[in-house]
């Protein structure tokens, strides 16, 4: 995951690509039905760079960990060094994916290899993978087994970046450099190894790493095209192209929600917010700047409120466990969409938009679900506009579904009565059911 020294620069590059839709393929190509229905994932940022957890040789690495092969300028025989060091035993690939789907996460997100160059899976590319470790086992193949089993849908991340391979890394840049043999000769026949069917099905492949100058937006198509050839069903993010020639089925605004609508994004445009549950993506010892469960859930309702889908990041240690941190605020996370999940999936975008009490998403015509924020007074009264010629059938608090809540219409607004005390003071979800 790509972080800039200025700040207002990552904001200009990611924003100015999320207002452009993408230009390649033509909407409508792919069926993102599973995705959008989905609306909450799990990204899990992961590699040699855990090993490191923030420091080499006793001193802190600036920025997030996954980047610390270049913030620190590691000596590059020293950072291959970590592959005799990779031994994550305590990896438990069903305990990953169990902890995604007690959180409610219909999608699992892995890095198959960042920046660095490693690759997580047996590749018969390169001899920098998994299997030239002492751990020797297939991590992605771990996690499509596990996934499997717990109905979680296996995605996968790929950097364009390659600091190892010598065609394309930073550290390599001469005449000599030929992008266009990385690109066929070692990206192309990588994907093909993920993608052709040793994984089973696999729903997304997540690109970054577009910023790169010698990369151009026919690179990207012609990745695009490569893929939809091997598959046609698998989604593809926007970062194949450039910010001015997106590629991609949908949009990956990282570490904001972006105001919707805007004049080129409407309700029913694809998007997710990809996020981190404190300051990095790849795992940091000292970094326990933790985001609560009440911020979390609130992000959540906030994005489907919007129409988009929360992608939400754990960064484990190099010995395979997800933090503490992490795995504590999921937790409590998953009990409340273990009640309130309904409210989440299969949502769209609220046709009135923001409340001074809190969110609304809703379920086709027949729906409404309110995310109440602020607990009001007694009565809470709503507008439908939308729903003008449909009558209530029954309002509800999803945590006492046998309780019906006492309301009534005054013309078109919708009144009702509100228990004295609030039952969640995260968020009280109340469906309101039309005829």
């Amino acid at each position: 995951m790509k972080r800039t020294i200025i700040t207002i620069l990552v904001f200009i590059i990611y924003l100015g690509s999320f207002a452009q839709k993408p230009h390649y393929p033509e909407k409508g190509k792919k069926d993102l039905t599973w995705f959008q229905e989905a609306k909450f994932g799990m990204f899990i940022h992961w590699g040699l760079y855990s090993i490191l957890a923030g420091e080499f040789e006793g001193k802190e690495i600036p920025g997030i960990g996954e980047w610390a092969y270049k913030r620190a300028n590691l000596p590059t025989d020293k950072y291959e060094a970590l592959v005799k060091e990779f031994n994550p035993i305590k990896f438990e690939a069903e305990q990953w994916a169990k902890t995604a789907k007690d959180a409610g996460m219909k999608y699992l997100l892995i890095t198959t290899k960042h920046h660095d160059g490693f690759s997580l899976f047996d590749s018969k590319v390169t001899k920098y993978d998994i299997m030239s470790s002492p751990y020797k086992k297939d991590i992605i193949k771990e996690l499509q087994l596990a996934c499997k089993k717990h109905d979680v849908k296996l995605c996968l991340y790929y950097s364009i970046i390659d600091w190892h391979h010598k065609d394309v890394s930073y550290r390599h840049r001469d005449s000599k450099q030929d992008f266009s043999n990385y690109v066929q000769n070692y990206m192309k026949p990588q994907l093909k190894e993920l993608l052709s069917g040793d994984y089973g099905e696999i729903g997304m492949v997540w690109f970054d790493g577009f910023w790169e100058s010698w990369w151009t937006a026919d690179m990207g198509k012609d990745v695009y095209d490569y893929i939809y050839k091997m598959n046609p069903n698998i989604i593809i993010n926007d970062r194949l192209g450039k910010p001015k020639n997106i590629i991609g089925d949908y949009i990956t605004p990282e570490q904001n929600i972006p105001a919707i609508p805007t004049s080129t994004l409407k309700e029913d445009d694809c998007w997710e917010t990809v996020l981190t549950m404190n300051n990095t993506w790849g795992y940091k010892k000292n970094d326990d700047n933790w985001k609560s469960p009440r911020e979390i859930i609130r992000t959540l309702i906030e994005i489907a409120s919007r129409g988009g889908n929360l992608t939400l990041n754990v960064g484990p240690t190099g010995e395979g466990l997800i933090p503490e941190g992490s795995t504590d605020v999921l937790k409590k996370v998953g009990q409340w969409m273990q009640v309130n999940g309904e409210a989440i999936y299969g949502t769209s975008a609220s046709p009135i938009g923001m409340m001074p009490w809190g969110r609304i998403t809703v379920q086709g015509e027949k729906k409404m679900f309110l995310h109440i924020f602020e607990y009001p007074r007694k009565e809470l009264n709503i507008r439908l506009d939308h729903w003008k010629r449909k009558k209530v059938k029954s309002v509800r608090l999803l945590s006492k579904p046998k309780q019906q809540l006492e309301n009534w219409r005054v013309g078109i607004e919708l009144r009702l009565n509100l228990p004295a005390h609030c039952p969640d003071e995260i968020a009280t979800v109340i469906e309101v059911e039309f005829e």
